[in-house]
């Protein structure tokens, strides 16, 4: 019998929006599989009143108290599995716990999993949702086979929060505060990325293709537009070959720049990667072959070695600030 359970973090302060986020993604699932628990995980802090205000919010009858001393995934994954049932799906919230957790438990039962969905439904045996892909430029959908079915929200995903006091609640605690840690793990602890502007707010970006041709020519690069005062990115064969960060990849599955200056080098020009720069006040294309098809596209071209070039301008970069500042 097929069954969706909530995970809920009350180590957090935002439950409310994680439960929101979750009522939201199960609008049209809660069509065709019936409720089953929600797992409130949390700390010794909580008093009955503070689990009566949590039970009341959460969207299933059944609700299973899992107490922790600190916020260890590996004892939450243990407990549910020991739960799960053939053709389960579990919900998780947007947060890098709900992340991990829809991930692991996925792979540990030989489930299925996905993020960061705005939508799901179920079809005989398959669960299909909906996320946005390339930088959210796109939306696709995805088929999951495998059951259970664990599934974490889209950030910003809203809906109807349950009435509170419409039927009584089904109460259980499983206390894990005196269960030890595995001897490898003794705590975790996730912190949230805050976004730092970066490239989707700089006025002057420099952008690495293949013609770096290694880590090493990507590093240098990566340099020069440290020295020049530029922020760096990278397009997709850069990124995919592990030459640079997955958040410096420009185009349509990365970011979607609108600089000043954008400096390309050893960039060919590929549609896709055009596609994230050419809003670009101004494009300056270095690269040794004067036939790739950036170089028909930007404002100046320069044929030369890329290296050699950012060396030349930083000198340049770094004279003029010195005559500005004796000027002063």
């Amino acid at each position: 019998m097929k069954r969706f359970h909530v995970v809920l973090n009350a180590f957090s302060d935002d439950i409310e929006k994680q439960i929101s986020e979750i009522c939201g993604l199960t609008e049209y699932l809660l069509e065709d599989v019936k409720k089953g628990n929600t797992f409130i995980v949390g700390d010794g802090k909580m008093d009955e009143d503070d689990k009566h205000r949590l039970a009341e919010m959460a969207p299933t009858k059944s609700v299973i108290f899992v107490i922790l001393k600190n916020l260890h995934t590996e004892m939450i994954l243990d407990c549910l599995m020991e739960t799960m049932c053939f053709g389960d799906v579990y919900l998780f919230g947007s947060s890098s716990f709900g992340q991990e957790m829809a991930i692991r438990l996925g792979k540990r039962s030989d489930g299925s999993s996905a993020t960061g969905c705005q939508w799901a439904a179920l079809s005989e045996s398959i669960v299909y949702v909906k996320k946005q892909v390339y930088s959210n430029h796109m939306m696709a959908t995805f088929c999951m086979e495998n059951s259970p079915f664990c599934i974490s929200a889209a950030r910003g995903l809203e809906g109807a929060m349950p009435k509170a006091g419409k039927s009584e609640k089904e109460i259980k605690t499983i206390d894990k505060t005196k269960d030890q840690y595995p001897a490898n793990l003794t705590n975790t602890i996730f912190e949230e990325k805050k976004p730092s502007g970066g490239l989707q707010t700089a006025s002057f970006v420099l952008v690495g293709g293949r013609g770096v041709k290694n880590k090493a020519g990507a590093d240098a690069l990566a340099r020069a537009a440290e020295g020049i005062h530029a922020e760096f990115g990278a397009s997709r064969p850069v990124v995919m070959n592990a030459w640079a960060a997955m958040d410096k990849l420009i185009g349509v599955s990365g970011s979607m720049i609108h600089p000043k200056v954008c400096i390309t080098a050893g960039v060919s020009g590929a549609a896709a990667l055009y596609a994230g720069i050419e809003k670009s006040g101004f494009i300056i294309a270095i690269n040794r072959d004067e036939n790739a098809p950036i170089m028909r596209k930007a404002d100046v071209v320069i044929v030369d070695d890329c290296q050699e070039v950012l060396r030349a301008l930083q000198i340049c970069m770094e004279k003029e600030r010195a005559d500005e500042t004796q000027a002063d």
